[in-house]
């Protein structure tokens, strides 16, 4: 396309941006010569994962843009959609030649290319990814944040960023995350995902065979013991709960099946949604069933907020409501946590 600067494009959250990811943009320019185009992905989740606001993200880099031949400008994109991006790129002036991306992103952005084709689209080559290397590591950078180490916090971010650590800071420190969440943040999701499917059919199930069991023991107390007729009146309130519990995951299961049905063919594109639909399109229960179905959800939050519209991902998040709590109140129990 006629008067478009090509440049290579970075795009990514940056939680924070360091050292590492600076040195992949001059490995880039190296590489063909072009400046690299930094495209901050907007953040909203705000977990210990991503605690830095968009703001703090966008006053780093703003420093970098001066002082760097090999770093072009920034801009602000709120969804990670390949066509998305490069549309930024072609209203601000810019061809991406190279695709700046870790080798655990390319294929997620694959497969999203595959829906919208970037050529048809916007008559532009689909960007070249450049598989990036792993200097550093943003979860070293907030650990050192943790532990108030500013030493090693400088040691691997850019120097314009030094004095912003009372900033990062006071963000990290800000985020209040449950038991759950903290457990699910710090673990190897592969682990995880292992326990999960080691429940395998225990799920909801497991707490209608407990009850079951103690509804046993509560009849023989009772033919001995007043207090036998205290515990039966305590575990049919337990069956109610229970079963409204069942009854309440079961619903919100049905409603996800309704609200995604429009966004199925490009969230199955994805490595977790295609995990949760079936060959015919519909929530796949004995998936769901086998990895837990909040461990799907946490894993494709980022693919759905990005296909769904503002509208819809409003809805998605309070009907998985119910679920975290359902799951995460077992998953707590088995982990003593």
């Amino acid at each position: 396309m006629a008067n478009l600067k090509k440049v290579n494009i970075f795009p990514g959250r940056f939680q924070p941006f360091h050292n590492g990811h600076l040195q992949d943009c001059k490995d880039a320019f190296d590489e063909n010569g072009l400046p690299v185009y930094i495209m901050y992905i907007h953040n909203e989740k705000f977990d210990s994962r991503k605690p830095f606001d968009d703001e703090l993200t966008k006053k780093e880099l703003e420093r970098l843009v001066d002082k760097y031949e090999f770093i072009e400008g920034i801009n602000w994109i709120r969804r990670p959609m390949p066509v998305t991006i490069c549309r930024v790129c072609i209203e601000n002036g810019y061809e991406p030649v190279l695709w700046l991306a870790g080798d655990d992103r390319v294929d997620g952005y694959k497969k999203l290319m595959k829906g919208k084709s970037i050529k048809d689209e916007l008559g532009i080559d689909e960007p070249e990814f450049y598989i990036t290397k792993r200097y550093a590591s943003g979860t070293d950078v907030r650990e050192a944040i943790k532990n108030d180490d500013e030493k090693t916090f400088k040691e691997m971010m850019p120097k314009e960023a030094h004095d912003l650590y009372s900033e990062f800071k006071k963000q990290l420190s800000s985020i209040k995350e449950s038991k759950i969440y903290k457990y699910i943040n710090n673990t190897d999701m592969k682990n995880l995902n292992k326990y999960i499917a080691d429940k395998n059919d225990e799920h909801i199930d497991e707490s209608f065979l407990s009850i079951g069991l103690t509804i046993i023991v509560a009849f023989i107390l009772a033919k001995f013991t007043f207090k036998g007729i205290g515990a039966i009146t305590q575990i049919f309130k337990g069956v109610k709960e229970a079963v409204g519990s069942a009854k309440e995951y079961n619903e919100a299961i049905k409603q996800l099946d309704a609200l995604l049905q429009p966004y199925k063919d490009e969230l199955m594109k994805t490595e977790w949604g295609s995990k949760l639909f079936t060959a015919d399109g519909i929530i796949n229960n004995s998936s769901v069933k086998e990895k837990g179905c909040s461990i799907i959800y946490w894993n494709l939050d980022d693919d759905i907020k990005s296909v769904l519209s503002d509208e819809d991902y409003k809805e998605y998040k309070n009907i998985i409501k119910p679920i975290y709590d359902i799951e995460h109140a077992q998953l707590a129990t088995k982990l003593k946590i």
